[in-house]
């Protein structure tokens, strides 16, 4: 379909509007919370779940409503080769934003803004910086982890990857609107070390629904990600299972360095799948230009 300049002003206003609904949900939820004096820094599990489950509703109608005009969020079959790619490449995104923030680290020995940055971001990610873990009830600690890796992969996939990005690729080309929802992607994380991280993640988790043209694989990367990243080291640091903290930072390690190592297969993987989807591209572009062809020869025929 041509791009007009109506329809990039349509697109560009609904993905404003997709934002504004993303974080309007959260500000319903904190206030609904509020109004019940539910302290959400206790129960911060509930909050994370209510604020995803209305955010998921409500995005939901949205692309209901809007898609009768037009499809722009895809949900395909993949195949099984595929899904094992896209799984590496979770594993080394992580490997990757393992090596950003040792980097960060190094580099914050002589920045103090940075180390400021670093300091902020590790209470910002610490579940239990504010509140005291054992003033939070296990059962909300688990819900918040459960949610991190479902709800939250959910969410967030279909906000930036599914509706952003799939308005951005009805105004411009595939690799543009991938850096245009990355980018985005990184603002909302917060103008500190998080975007970083988050504009990476942005790239990579777009670029393979770009390959894959099926949202349920970067659902599965994120879901992959925040598991390596915060659900699994958040249940190691339950009280309740009493896991030693050597035993804990040992098991770390060892996470860590699986990511790292995992990175080099992880390029293959991304690499394999941009092959296919180049492959696929070639394939129908020949196919569309067999059928122009072969219309053209019906044209002259019939004169």
């Amino acid at each position: 379909m041509k791009t007009t300049v109506v329809r990039v002003i349509s697109a560009c206003l609904k993905v404003i509007l997709a934002l504004a609904l993303f974080v309007l949900c959260t500000l319903i939820v904190d206030w609904i919370l509020d109004t019940l004096q539910i302290d959400r820094k206790i129960y911060q599990g509930v909050s994370c779940a209510c604020a995803n489950l209305l955010t998921i509703g409500v995005l939901w109608l949205f692309w209901q409503f809007d898609r009768q005009k037009e499809e722009f969020i895809f949900f395909n079959k993949t195949s099984k080769d595929k899904v094992v790619s896209v799984f590496f490449v979770a594993l080394g995104l992580a490997g990757i934003v393992v090596v950003y923030m040792i980097a960060a680290d190094y580099i914050s020995d002589y920045l103090n803004s940075l180390k400021e940055n670093l300091d902020h971001y590790r209470e910002s990610v610490n579940r239990y910086s504010e509140v005291p873990q054992q003033k939070v009830p296990l059962w909300d600690s688990i819900l918040y982890i459960v949610t991190t890796c479902t709800l939250v992969p959910f969410c967030e996939e279909f906000l930036f990857r599914g509706i952003i990005m799939g308005k951005m690729r009805m105004i411009m080309p595939g690799g543009a609107a991938v850096l245009v929802q990355a980018v985005i992607f990184g603002l909302m994380h917060g103008i500190t070390v998080h975007i970083g991280y988050a504009l990476i993640c942005g790239i990579v988790i777009g670029s393979v629904y770009l390959y894959c043209n099926d949202l349920k694989m970067p659902v599965i990367m994120h879901a992959v990600f925040n598991f390596l990243g915060s659900a699994f080291p958040s249940l190691l640091a339950l009280e309740q299972f009493g896991i030693a903290s050597s035993v804990r930072s040992d098991i770390r390690y060892a996470l860590t360095l699986i990511e790292c190592m995992l990175m080099v297969p992880s390029s293959i993987a991304f690499v394999y799948l941009w092959y296919r989807y180049k492959r696929a591209k070639e394939e129908k572009e020949k196919e569309q230009d067999a059928g122009d062809a072969a219309l053209n020869t019906q044209e002259v025929s019939s004169c």
